[in-house]
């Protein structure tokens, strides 16, 4: 009885966004062997966790985010289908994961030398960013946008 229970135990999406929110500090130091880690831990954890879309959005985001570090052209064709794929959810995305979604498409664009797109992308973050109370997030913001 034990294992059955065991079984159908779900894990709670909380504790999947905190271990998300870790693997999101280790795509920021560009932490990249602690980032595939957690992205491998983070979808076990998926196959059993309460279904909640936000954090699936969450997740296609991280994902998208850790594409923009790598170099590899396959993992650029990889961003740009994530990308397309959450561009269809946009309307879902709200408070901080519209953010991130403005913030990490103007990476997108500024990587791929689309300048006007990332200026634009990085403008309405910056609108997002501040309906935000966050001083961390628009800290980043500020320090990433002033810096590309």
């Amino acid at each position: 009885m034990g294992r059955k229970e065991e079984v159908n135990t779900k894990i709670s999406s909380i504790q999947v966004a905190d271990k998300m929110n870790e693997w999101y500090r280790a795509i920021q130091n560009y932490e990249v062997e602690k980032s595939h880690q957690l992205q491998r831990e983070i979808k076990q954890l998926l196959n059993h966790m309460e279904e909640d879309q936000t954090v699936l959005l969450y997740y296609s985001l991280l994902d998208f985010r850790m594409r923009l570090n790598d170099e590899n052209p396959e993992q650029k064709e990889k961003a740009t289908k994530t990308l397309k794929s959450i561009d269809n959810n946009e309307e879902q995305l709200t408070g901080i994961l519209n953010y991130y979604y403005w913030f990490f498409k103007g990476m997108y664009e500024f990587k791929g030398h689309n300048y006007s797109a990332a200026i634009s992308s990085y403008k309405v973050a910056e609108k997002r960013v501040e309906e935000l109370n966050d001083d961390i997030e628009k800290a980043e913001y500020y320090h990433i946008y002033i810096m590309n």
